[in-house]
């Protein structure tokens, strides 16, 4: 049986206390959302890969590009919306290139999620509906990423993903001035 998920396809709801989040591929009409998304992230301090704030043409293209790699089968970038139709969380698996490669198979995994979110199993179910879909709509069976040693947050998610640490890039992340180890994890897939 084929998967088809196309942009802004309903993937389901996950249940956050009283509350039910949307969980939905990513689309075209997203950019204004994960910029307020991102830049909110970014202020607060949270410990995410980008470094400064992001304006709204480089969020549209950023937005283009994950909903082409949607379609060509290269990515599945999911967001989750909160029940005022706000972006509380982003998560994503991607291939290495947008062309077909001998490493196909396997995907970075990538998660943001929104402060009131954190800290309660949200990003671990998520992640686990994410990785099922990433096996049979991308055919993976590897997922690799990474995430400073000192992010222990990001730490306890992947160890309870099932990650296994591979590996270090010494200095891999500047934290503000500081320079942190990245640790790199793998999970293969069942």
């Amino acid at each position: 049986m084929q998967l088809n998920i196309s942009p802004g396809k309903k993937i389901g709801e996950v249940a956050f206390g009283k509350e039910k989040l949307i969980l939905r591929a990513i689309k075209l009409k997203d950019a204004e959302g994960c910029i307020k998304f991102f830049n909110k992230i970014i202020k607060e301090g949270a410990r995410v890969l980008l470094a400064e704030r992001v304006d709204l043409e480089a969020e549209k293209r950023w937005v283009k590009s994950k909903v082409e790699a949607l379609k060509r089968k290269r990515a599945l970038t999911l967001v989750l919306e909160n029940s005022n139709g706000e972006i509380c969380g982003i998560f994503e698996l991607r291939k290495r290139t947008m062309l077909k490669s001998k490493v196909d198979h396997v995907a970075e995994f990538a998660v943001s999620v929104d402060a009131k979110y954190r800290g309660k199993g949200l990003a671990t179910k998520v992640a686990k509906i994410l990785f099922k879909l990433g096996k049979k709509f991308l055919k993976l069976k590897l997922i690799r990423s990474s995430y400073a040693e000192r992010n222990i947050a990001s730490a306890k998610l992947h160890k309870k993903l099932g990650f296994k640490i591979t590996g270090r890039i010494p200095k891999g992340f500047k934290i503000g001035r500081k320079y942190e180890d990245e640790v790199l994890v793998v999970k293969e897939l069942e």
